[in-house]
């Protein structure tokens, strides 16, 4: 018996500001003042922590942790970061001063011209961002069955082709301080030959073609 504990990832959205006239619209005239926000939405909901928790007696102890670690790219045009600004126009509520309308003699007088009176309009800007969000460092300890003693690995993830975005290399150091690594290749690693070719034009890109494994940088094994 015992428990699993999930956090993740958040970064609140930026609220946007709505831009009026001050000099005669107050809060209270603007119908809905709602405009978008800045979302970050792409930076939430990611797995950043695990911890495995095992029944010992009147309490628990942790047993497995994990810890997962992004880089979100932020301002990297050459790892697809792209910023839209947009603008949200709203149009304003009409009240007794409507603008580019006038008194005379205490009557409203709307502009020459028209039947009706003329609306304000307020406006915000905000921006709509996407970004290639990449898991960097991978963290594992292992405990004991007393929540001691723990051996911990970190696995480093390398992402070689910006053209099909996966990870095309992980590097995983144990605690006996060996390093482990494997790289993968993928149908866009091999683009120029008609096989792969035929495979990236029927979208077949996600299984790997290649994958070798080295411990302490010498060939263990290789797949393909």
């Amino acid at each position: 018996n015992g428990y699993t504990d999930y956090s993740f990832t958040f970064v609140p959205d930026v609220l946007s500001e709505l831009q009026f006239d001050l000099s005669y619209w107050s809060n209270i005239d603007i119908a809905n003042k709602t405009v978008p926000t800045t979302s970050f939405e792409y930076k939430r909901g990611l797995l950043s922590t695990k911890e495995i928790y095992k029944k010992n007696g009147s309490g628990y102890v942790k047993i497995h942790y994990l810890k997962e670690d992004y880089e979100f790219n932020d301002n990297n045009v050459g790892n697809r970061y792209n910023k839209l600004r947009a603008m949200r126009v709203k149009k304003m509520r009409i009240v007794n001063y409507p603008c580019a309308s006038h008194y005379y003699d205490g009557v409203l007088i709307p502009p020459s011209g028209f039947g009706i009176m003329t609306p304000d309009f307020g406006y915000a800007f905000y921006d709509v961002i996407t970004s290639w969000v990449q898991k960097k460092t991978t963290t594992e300890r292992t405990f004991d069955e007393s929540g001691q003693n723990p051996v911990e690995m970190v696995t480093n993830h390398t992402y070689g082709n910006p053209t099909h975005l996966r990870v095309t290399s992980t590097t995983t150091t144990n605690s006996k301080g060996q390093q482990l690594r494997s790289d993968i290749k993928y149908p866009h690693d091999f683009a120029g030959t008609a096989l792969f070719d035929g495979m990236i034009s029927q979208n077949m890109i996600a299984k790997p073609i290649e994958i070798k494994v080295y411990t302490n940088n010498v060939l263990q094994q290789q797949r393909r």
